[in-house]
């Protein structure tokens, strides 16, 4: 449960289920005290007087179990229906949704501690002639490689997403211009270094990249964004496989 669970769920969903097996072992503990008093049938609870509350408690117990596993399947639902709807299909990273929100969840910290936060952005280079040459599926899997580098080379506390077809971007809380420039020149490096092979074929990638770091609590996370596009477009314009800023 805490795998998947906050605590205080957890807690509420197993409590009936602890509770009830603390039920059955003090049943098996009086019979078992009973066979060493010698008393008859020492297992049976139905002839004493404490069988009424034995049994309002298991029913007391069952209908917990059935509220809190009804819960889980309701929670897990929802869960699932929110992975749907803010992780790319394709790839399994955060969607552009998710890095809009995680955008504007920036921008506010920004505002209030004032610690900068950048964003870089990366296109995969002639991405295209992956799919004239070797299909769509070999594209898709270069796709889902990529991903995998980014995962690789960023931070736990970065949020690496697809914003669609071939371009990504990497969401960096508390980093300034340099160490974003650091983060986008090892998946760079990796990214060109790694082999992918789709049906004994090897496919070789390269990326451009443009960083943006916001200084200025006054600018929102759209013109962020958008000065990552423009030194995107910088280092496409200059040769490809680089990083602008």
């Amino acid at each position: 449960m805490r795998r998947e669970f906050e605590r205080l769920p957890s807690l509420i969903t197993v409590a009936p289920m602890v509770l009830s097996g603390v039920l059955f072992l003090l049943r098996a503990l009086r019979a078992a005290w009973g066979m060493l008093m010698g008393q008859e049938n020492p297992g049976d609870l139905s002839r004493t007087a404490a069988f009424g509350t034995f049994l309002m408690g298991m029913v007391f117990m069952q209908l917990l179990q059935n509220v809190s596993l009804g819960g889980v399947v309701v929670t897990r639902l929802m869960a699932r229906i929110r992975h749907l709807s803010d992780t790319d299909a394709l790839t399994g990273l955060a969607n552009r949704l998710r890095l809009q929100e995680t955008l504007k969840g920036e921008a506010l910290r920004h505002r209030r501690n004032g610690h900068a936060y950048s964003v870089a952005l990366l296109d995969v280079d002639h991405f295209k002639s992956v799919n004239d040459t070797h299909g769509h599926a070999a594209g898709d899997q270069a796709l889902r490689a990529v991903a995998e580098v980014l995962k690789r080379t960023a931070r736990t506390s970065d949020t690496v997403g697809r914003l669609g077809g071939e371009e990504f971007c990497v969401v960096l809380p508390e980093t300034a211009e340099t160490g974003a420039r650091a983060l986008a020149e090892r998946a760079r490096v990796a990214l060109k270094d790694e082999a992918i092979v789709f049906e004994q074929r090897q496919i070789r990638l390269t990326a451009s990249f443009g960083v943006a770091t916001c200084t200025d609590p006054q600018e929102d996370w759209a013109a962020l964004l958008k000065r990552a596009d423009v030194a995107l477009y910088r280092a496409k314009s200059g040769g490809r496989n680089r990083i602008e800023s």
